[in-house]
């Protein structure tokens, strides 16, 4: 967003972590879908996925400069997680319709 010029704080520092679960999970979910079309992520697999990144980019573990540790992006993963649980995740409507 800063490229064009808008420059909103909470969308720059927050709106990673919060698309950063449905994006690394949507993908190969959707690549997974075009050989089983009511493939899904099991909830222990993805929450386990959410506590590593956490842990990964959330403590002082990280040496890279560029990344800083941020306890308020802990609730944007979270937070994303569940929008990718309740709304990604589920099979397509016209299968469960179907059971």
């Amino acid at each position: 967003m800063q490229e064009v010029g808008v420059h909103v704080p909470i969308l720059d520092n927050y709106l990673d972590p919060f698309t950063a679960i449905p994006v690394m999970l949507g993908t190969p979910l959707m690549i997974f879908r075009i050989w089983q079309i009511d493939a899904i992520f099991y909830k222990v697999t993805t929450i386990a996925f959410t506590v590593i990144l956490i842990g990964v980019f959330e403590t002082t573990y990280v040496v890279e400069v560029k990344i800083h540790p941020d306890v308020w992006d802990i609730p944007m993963y979270v937070a994303g997680m569940l929008v990718f649980l309740w709304k990604i995740n589920p099979p397509p409507l016209s299968l469960q319709s179907e059971s």
